[in-house]
């Protein structure tokens, strides 16, 4: 028999399936709240992460714009508004424009501030703008070889790519927004 074993059958008075006598929830209850790092640490806790959240997802931002601002690519932007596409390609690309341009406007709804929602529409304005580039680079190579079904697939998921990007900052600021609430 183990140590354990044999104080547990010269205890069996302790360990008996009896109620414990009165008041012995409240003296336990009373210990458990004397004990550090109880309630009171929990509490104060999540507004400091909350806080420190909003502020981790402010600073990404703001190194992102800082660093797309240091190493602006060249403007090959420009390249993709002088290529000519099929209709339905030219309808579909559109399309993702039109949402791309509502989901931008969506994001002063979700903003606390005037601040936030310039930084939040920099970001997007800095994102879209590499989407853009990488955009032209497909439509340069769709024009090169009209038939190839993946380099339309890519450049429908590519233009849908940027609806994508603006929803995701839509969604960290709204689950930034959620808890600070």
């Amino acid at each position: 028999m183990s140590i354990l074993e044999d104080k547990i059958k010269r205890n069996r008075g302790f360990f008996d399936n009896k109620e414990p006598s009165p008041g012995h929830k409240e003296r336990f209850l009373g210990k458990l709240d004397q004990l550090p790092g109880s309630k009171n640490k929990l509490r104060y806790l999540y507004p400091v992460l909350k806080a420190s959240a909003v502020l981790l997802i402010l600073m990404s931002i703001a190194y992102l714009a800082v660093r797309i601002l240091i190493n602006k690519p060249h403007d090959q932007n420009a390249v993709a508004h002088t290529i000519i596409l099929p209709e339905d390609i030219q309808n579909t690309l559109a399309y993702y424009d039109t949402k791309t341009a509502e989901k931008l406007n969506e994001i002063d709804r979700y903003a606390l501030n005037p601040d936030e929602a310039r930084m939040a529409k920099q970001e997007a304005g800095e994102q879209l703008e590499n989407i853009d580039i990488s955009l032209a680079a497909i439509q340069k190579d769709f024009i090169k070889n009209p038939d190839n079904k993946a380099l339309k697939a890519a450049l429908i998921n590519t233009q849908r790519k940027k609806t994508e990007v603006v929803d995701h900052i839509i969604s960290q600021l709204d689950i930034a927004n959620s808890q600070l609430y």
